[in-house]
């Protein structure tokens, strides 16, 4: 927890004083936006949540964070803030969070599957892309942001 909790931190920080142009640019070279990596991020928590309780994420923050929309490249959501990209993380890190704190040391070995069905794993694989995974984006948010100058 506490790898989701830094980079929570750290993915908040960056973004704080940029406009919502800034947000949204691409730089040459670059597949997406900040705005678009940050949504990512929050939807791939709120799915992570998912496959940890096995319940699917709610209408309303699947609507929120584009879940439906394309991944490759990903979906460039339009008008965001940090305000409004903030709000969106803090939801989706409040779904993870509950999950989280539900999962018990025995229940490592048990198969989650992938919302929508497809790719099953392990509980403990899962848990070690949840680690990983904003960390990994936060790299591409910070050559992004050197790119904004």
């Amino acid at each position: 927890m506490a790898a989701v909790e830094f980079a929570r931190s750290r993915v908040i920080a960056l973004i704080k004083d940029l406009s919502p142009e800034q947000l949204a640019t691409r730089p040459q070279g670059f597949r997406n936006s900040l705005s678009s990596l940050v949504v990512r991020c929050a939807g791939a928590k709120a799915s992570f949540a998912a496959m940890i309780t096995g319940q699917p994420v709610a209408p309303d923050l699947r609507s929120e964070l584009y879940l439906d929309q394309p991944s490759s490249p990903l979906y460039q959501p339009e008008g965001e803030t940090v305000t409004t990209l903030e709000a969106k993380w803090e939801k989706a890190h409040a779904v993870l969070r509950s999950a989280l704190a539900a999962v018990k040391g025995d229940s490592f070995d048990r198969s989650v599957v992938r919302p929508g069905g497809g790719h099953s794993f392990t509980l403990r694989w899962l848990m070690t892309l949840i680690t990983f995974h904003t960390p990994d984006h936060f790299g591409q948010m910070v050559m992004i942001k050197q790119h904004l100058g």
